[in-house]
């Protein structure tokens, strides 16, 4: 049920884990729980799968990124960084938006779920529903389950923080902001000198609102 050896090698290495006794003070463990995250991240990026999801982004007309809680802030901030380079993108954290707003959707659109756990109901009813209707479907998730795969086009895996030894030192949403800087990379790389100059134009208008107060 794997796609490819980086996530079997992630799974049964994760699987082996134990806990770590760390001699080091907070500083030193927070670290190390960074560059534990970084590897395990690399580990699990399917380059091929990433030019796939960043081709759907650049033929959707409109891009909708779906996420509660933690997961909500990172939809956020997705939205935040694609808008500014051309992506007519929405995030949606409340989950009545959520519902009301898969009526609306069909083969024109893409729909990015995300859920650390894998669990969030009100997410994972609106891949089906956006599967349903035709649009692309991507979920982001540390959880492996090949059931997603029969709405979703793509699953993007993360790595599990609470698998990490002291991962509740750092924020959940670490991987999911990591993942999604790698499409962001991967989306600018397509055009990058149209899309940089985009990025400068609202650079430029935020400037402008400045020295206008």
């Amino acid at each position: 049920g794997y796609k490819g050896y980086r996530e079997f090698i992630y799974e049964y290495e994760a699987s082996f884990m134990k806990e770590k006794t760390m001699e080091n003070g907070g500083t030193a463990a927070v670290f190390t729980i960074y560059q534990d995250l970084l590897n395990r991240s690399f580990s699990l990026i399917d380059e091929v799968q990433i030019v796939r999801v960043v081709k759907y982004i650049n033929n959707a007309e409109r891009v909708y990124v779906l996420g509660k809680g933690s997961s909500g802030l990172s939809a956020s901030e997705m939205e935040v960084r694609f808008v500014r380079v051309g992506v007519n993108i929405d995030s949606l954290v409340d989950p009545d938006r959520m519902r009301m707003q898969t009526v609306f959707w069909n083969n024109h659109n893409l729909v990015l779920g995300i859920s650390i756990s894998g669990n969030a109901a009100d997410v994972l009813y609106g891949l089906k529903e956006a599967h349903q209707r035709g649009a692309k479907t991507v979920l982001l998730t540390t959880k492996h389950d090949d059931s997603f795969r029969e709405y979703c086009d793509e699953v993007l895996l993360m790595p599990n923080i609470g698998r990490l030894d002291r991962g509740n030192l750092v924020s959940p949403q670490l991987p999911v902001l990591i993942l999604i800087n790698v499409l962001y990379f991967g989306f600018v790389k397509t055009d990058k000198v149209s899309k940089e100059n985009l990025h400068n134009e609202t650079v430029w208008s935020l400037c402008k609102r400045n020295k206008e107060v």
